[in-house]
C-alpha cells in the first residue's frame, strides 16, 4: 500500500500524472487509479484491468497516511469523485486539496513524515473497522491485541487534530472498544495473579490461544499479500509484449489468487499468443530468414553471421559468424542444421553442428530449396546453368544433375512435386520451365520490363510460386521496383516501392510482402496480408518453403510468429463502409453504390454517404444510417430507404437483443425497425428539452427498451405503457453518452459510462457487476455471451456478459478499427483512411477470437 492515494476526475488524467511524478520524485510512494504506463512498477498500482474498480480503490484509500484531490471543476462535477470525497469524509481521512499551478503538492505533502504515527495508526483502525470475513477479529483475538488500543489512544490523543485526521462516530466506537478491551483484559489478568497455579493454567491456554491467533494472522496476511501480488503481476502480464513473459506473468498471477484480474490477464495472454506469438530476440540487422521444412527452425542472417533460432521460443540456438558479405540468397536443410547461402558470386556452406562455414565455389547467382532435402544452384561458368543435388552433397561442384539455362537466372523459385522451376533473367524476364532427372523445357520468356528499363547491374530479383500462382518483384531503373502476378496464366505488372524481400505464400495461394520500411503489408493476387505490430522500422518476412507459416524478424529485436489464425488485413477499393452478412459481403462506397466485395458487381444505393462504417446487421439483413435516413440492405444487397430522417437524428443504430428488430435513437426518438422493414417511433416524451436519446436497445422479450440520454440518465421504457419509466438511480455528467444494451441470454444490461466503468445492471437496475476500462468508449457491442468494447488507448476488449471478466483483448496498436462486427468466433472490422473527400484506403479486418 502507498503513503498517498490522489483522487481525481479521468478528465483530468494529465494532470494526475504530473502530481503523482512530483510526489515520487520527493520520495513517496503513490497510488492511482489509473491503468496504463503507470501501472507497470511498484510505486503507482494500478487498478488492474476488469478488477472491481471501487473496492480496489476503497482498499488503497484506506491505507494512505494521506489522500490528495486534483482540485478541478471536473473533480467537482464527478459523481464517483464525490463519492470518493464522501468516504473519506466518513472515515476522517487526511485530505490535502492540490489546485495545479497555484499550490505545491510537495509542500502539501511535507508533513507526512511528522505525522506518519498519527495518521498510520489512523489508517490501520479504518482498515480493522471497514475489514470483514477472515480479516475481522474474534473475540479471543481482541482480548490479546494491545496494538488495536495503542492506536486508539494515539488518534484520541491531543495531537491528533494537529495530523489533519479526524475521527467520526463510528471509528469513535471502534477505537473506544479497544481501548476498553485492553483495560478489561489487564484487570483480569490482574485478578488472575492472586493464585500461582491460576496463573500457570491461563499461562498455558494463553500460549495456545496465542499460537491459534498467530496462526490465523499469519493465514490472513498470507491471502492479503497474495491478493496483492496477483493484482500487481496481473498488471505487469497486461502491460509486457513478449507473450511468452505475458503468459508466465498471468499463470504468476492465477497462482498467487485466483483473482478477477489473474483470470482477465490470463484471458488475454492465452488469446494473444495464439493469433500472434512475441518473442524478444537479440538486436541485429537481419537480412533474410527462411523456416527449416520440418522443424520449427528459422534461419535468419545479418551481413556478418547467421543464427539458428527456435521459433517455439525465440530463443537462440546456435550461431556461425562471417567475413562481412552482402548475402542475397538462402537455402536451408530439412532440420534446419545446414544451410547454404549466396551472395551473387560465392557459393557457402554452412553447419551449425560444427560451427563451419566453408566457400564452395564461384560464380554462382543464386540458391534455392522447395523441400529442404534438395538445393538449387543457379550459376553462369561457361554458359548459365542450374544445378540440383542433395544437401549433404552441395560441397561436392560436379554432385546432382546439371541443367543448361538459355540465359542467366538472378532468382529461382522451385516445386518440386509438380516438378516446376519459375525463374527472373537478368533482361527484365519470367520464365517458367519443367524438368525431369535428365531433362529441362523451358516454356519461353515473359517480359515484365521493357528492355530499355532494365537494370542489368541491380541485384535483388525476388520470385514465389504459392500453389498454381507465381509472384515476384524485379528491378528497373528509375525509384520504383515492378511487382508482376501470373495467376491463371495471366501475367499482370505493377510499378511500386523499393522491395528486398521476397514474396510469402497465404494459405490461398495468393501472397504477400513488405517494404523497405513500416508495418504496411504488400498484398499480391487480392489476398490478404498479416497483421504486423506498428513502432518496428523493418520487418523482415520468413519465407516457407513448404507451407504458408507466417513469421518475421526485425531489427528492433523481436520475433512475430503467427502459429495458427492470424489477424488478417485485406484491402477494399474506395470503401467507406462495410456489410459483412453471414454469406456474402458488401462494399458501400462514398458516391453511396452497394458493391459485392468478392464479384465488383453494383447491386444497389443507399442515396448518398454512410454515416457508420459498418453496417449492423440482423440474420440475412443489414441496416445503416445514411444523410437521407436509415437504409436496410437485403442479402442480395439490394437497397431500400426504410427512414426518412435527418442524420442529426441519428445518434446510434444497434441490432437489437430479441434478434428481430435494429434500433435507432437519436433526438427525442428510438424507432424499432423490423428485418421485414417495418418501423415503430417511440416518442421519449419524458425527456428533459435540453437532452436528447444517445443510445438505446430492445429488451429480449420485446416488451421495454433501455434508453440512455445526453443527460447522463439511464432509463427503462415499458413498450406497452410509455408513461412507466424507471430511471438508474446514479446519473453520469451531464454531456456524456453511456452506451446500453441487453444481454440476450439473461435479460442483464450492459452500461459503459464517459466515466470508464462497465456496469451490469439486473432487472431493477442494481449494479450486480462492474470492471474498468480507464478511457472512453467508442463503440460497445454485444454478440451472445460477448461484449465487445472499443476505446483509443485501450483498442479492444471482449468482455464475458455475465461475469465481466475480460475474455480477450486486442491493443490499439494492433489495428485502428474504426468499426466491428462479429461473426461465429471471428470480430470484422473496418479501417478506412480519407485526405479530403478522397478515400485512401480501406481495409478490411479479421481478428480471429477464443
Amino acid at each position: 500500500m502507498a503513503d498517498i492515494a490522489i483522487s481525481y476526475s479521468h478528465l483530468d488524467t494529465e494532470l494526475a500524472h504530473q502530481v503523482r511524478n512530483e510526489l515520487l520524485a520527493a520520495g513517496h510512494t503513490v497510488w492511482i487509479d489509473e491503468t496504463g504506463d503507470f501501472g507497470a512498477d511498484a510505486d503507482g498500482i494500478a487498478v488492474p484491468f476488469g478488477a472491481d474498480h471501487w473496492q480496489v480503490i476503497e482498499a488503497e484509500f484506506a491505507a494512505a497516511d494521506l489522500v490528495v484531490v486534483i482540485d478541478t471543476a471536473r473533480w467537482w462535477a464527478s459523481p464517483n469523485c464525490a463519492r470518493e470525497f464522501d468516504t473519506l469524509t466518513s472515515w476522517g481521512k487526511w485530505v490535502e486539496f492540490h489546485r495545479p499551478g497555484i499550490t505545491d503538492v510537495v509542500t502539501l505533502a511535507a508533513p507526512l513524515a511528522s505525522r506518519r504515527h498519527i495518521t498510520g495508526a489512523h489508517a490501520r483502525l479504518i482498515q480493522r473497522m471497514e475489514s470483514t470475513g477472515p480479516h475481522s477479529p474474534g473475540l479471543v483475538e481482541r482480548w490479546f491485541r494491545r496494538a488495536d488500543a495503542d492506536d486508539a489512544r494515539t488518534i484520541l490523543g491531543p495531537d491528533a487534530a494537529t495530523a489533519g485526521i479526524t475521527v467520526g462516530e463510528r471509528l469513535g466506537v471502534v477505537a473506544e472498544r479497544a481501548i476498553d478491551n485492553a483495560n478489561r483484559v489487564r484487570r483480569r489478568v490482574l485478578r488472575s495473579a492472586t493464585v500461582l497455579t491460576a496463573v500457570l493454567a491461563v499461562c498455558a491456554v494463553v500460549g495456545l490461544i496465542a499460537l491459534s491467533v498467530a496462526v490465523r494472522q499469519r493465514d490472513s496476511a498470507t491471502r492479503s499479500a497474495n491478493t496483492s501480488m496477483s493484482l500487481n503481476t496481473a498488471s505487469q502480464a497486461r502491460d509486457q509484449d513478449d507473450t511468452s513473459q505475458a503468459l508466465a506473468l498471468a499463470q504468476r498471477a492465477a497462482d498467487f489468487a485466483p483473482t478477477v484480474a489473474a483470470t482477465s490477464a490470463l484471458n488475454v495472454a492465452n488469446a494473444n499468443n495464439e493469433r500472434l506469438q512475441s518473442f524478444s530476440i537479440a538486436h541485429r540487422e537481419y537480412v533474410g530468414a527462411q523456416w527449416a521444412a520440418d522443424a520449427p527452425i528459422i534461419v535468419a542472417y545479418t551481413r556478418t553471421g547467421i543464427y539458428q533460432i527456435d521459433a517455439r521460443s525465440g530463443r537462440e540456438i546456435a550461431s556461425i559468424g562471417l567475413r562481412e558479405r552482402s548475402i542475397t540468397s538462402i537455402a536451408v536443410s530439412r532440420t534446419g542444421e545446414r544451410v547454404v547461402l549466396g551472395d551473387g558470386v560465392f557459393l557457402l556452406v554452412a553447419d551449425f553442428v560444427g560451427g563451419r562455414v566453408e566457400e564452395v565455389t564461384g560464380n554462382v547467382n543464386f540458391v534455392a530449396t522447395a523441400d529442404g532435402e534438395h538445393v538449387w544452384v543457379a550459376a553462369s561458368a561457361e554458359w548459365p546453368q542450374l544445378r540440383r543435388t542433395a544437401f549433404r552433397d552441395v560441397a561436392n561442384p560436379i554432385g546432382g544433375t546439371t541443367y543448361r539455362l538459355p540465359t542467366v537466372a538472378k532468382a529461382l523459385a522451385i516445386d518440386e512435386s509438380r516438378r516446376v522451376v519459375d525463374y527472373l533473367d537478368g533482361r527484365g524476364n519470367l520464365h517458367s520451365a519443367r524438368f525431369t532427372e535428365t531433362e529441362f523445357v523451358d516454356s519461353g520468356a515473359h517480359e515484365l520490363v521493357p528492355p530499355a528499363e532494365v537494370d542489368v547491374d541491380e541485384r535483388g530479383a525476388m520470385i514465389s510460386r504459392c500453389g498454381e500462382n507465381v509472384f515476384g518483384v524485379t528491378p528497373k531503373r528509375g525509384l520504383s521496383d515492378t511487382s508482376f502476378a501470373r495467376i491463371g496464366g495471366r501475367v499482370t505488372t505493377e510499378d511500386v516501392p523499393f522491395f528486398i524481400y521476397p514474396p510469402i505464400c497465404n494459405p490461398d495461394g495468393t501472397a504477400w510482402g513488405t517494404y523497405v520500411s513500416g508495418p504496411s503489408g504488400r498484398a499480391f493476387g487480392g489476398g490478404p496480408t498479416p497483421y504486423l505490430p506498428w513502432g518496428v522500422n523493418r520487418y523482415v518476412p520468413v519465407v516457407d518453403t513448404v507451407g504458408a507459416r507466417t513469421a518475421v524478424v526485425t531489427p528492433d529485436g523481436w520475433l512475430y510468429v503467427m502459429p495458427g489464425e492470424r489477424i488478417e488485413v485485406r484491402e477494399i477499393d474506395d470503401a467507406t463502409a462495410l456489410i459483412a452478412l453471414p454469406t456474402t459481403e458488401f462494399a458501400i462506397r462514398r458516391d453511396g453504390s452497394v458493391v459485392d466485395t468478392a464479384t465488383g458487381v453494383v447491386t444497389g444505393h443507399v442515396g448518398s454517404e454512410a454515416l457508420s462504417p459498418l453496417a449492423l446487421t440482423i440474420g440475412g439483413v443489414a441496416v445503416i444510417g445514411t444523410d437521407h435516413g436509415i437504409v436496410r440492405i437485403d442479402e442480395r444487397g439490394s437497397a431500400s430507404l426504410v427512414a426518412a430522417v435527418d442524420r442529426h437524428e441519428v445518434a446510434s443504430v444497434r441490432a437489437g437483443s430479441d434478434s428481430k428488430t435494429f434500433v435507432a435513437a437519436g433526438g427525442r426518438t428510438v424507432r424499432l425497425l423490423g428485418v421485414d422493414g417495418s418501423v415503430r417511433a417511440i416518442e421519449m416524451s419524458w425527456l428533459d428539452s435540453r437532452y436528447q436519446v444517445a443510445d438505446a436497445d430492445i429488451s429480449p422479450d420485446g416488451r421495454s427498451l433501455v434508453v440512455s440520454t445526453t443527460g447522463g440518465q439511464v432509463a427503462v421504457v415499458d413498450l406497452n405503457a410509455h408513461a412507466s419509466v424507471r430511471f438508474w438511480a446514479q446519473q453520469l455528467p451531464v454531456g456524456s453518452t453511456p452506451s446500453v444494451a441487453y444481454v440476450a441470454r439473461t435479460g442483464a444490461i450492459f452500461m459503459v459510462g464517459a466515466d470508464g466503468i462497465v456496469r451490469l445492471l439486473g432487472p431493477e437496475l442494481d449494479v450486480r457487476a462492474t470492471a474498468f476500462v480507464g478511457d472512453q468508449v467508442r463503440q460497445a457491442e454485444l454478440f451472445g455471451d460477448r461484449a465487445v468494447v472499443t476505446s483509443s488507448r485501450n483498442g479492444i476488449t471482449v468482455f464475458d456478459t455475465g461475469s465481466l471478466v475480460v475474455t480477450d483483448a486486442i491493443p490499439a496498436k494492433v489495428t485502428s478499427v474504426m468499426a466491428f462486427t462479429v461473426q461465429g468466433n471471428q470480430l470484422i472490422g473496418i479501417s478506412v483512411g480519407t485526405d479530403g473527400e478522397e478515400v485512401t484506403s480501406s481495409r478490411r479486418i479479421r481478428i480471429p477470437l477464443p
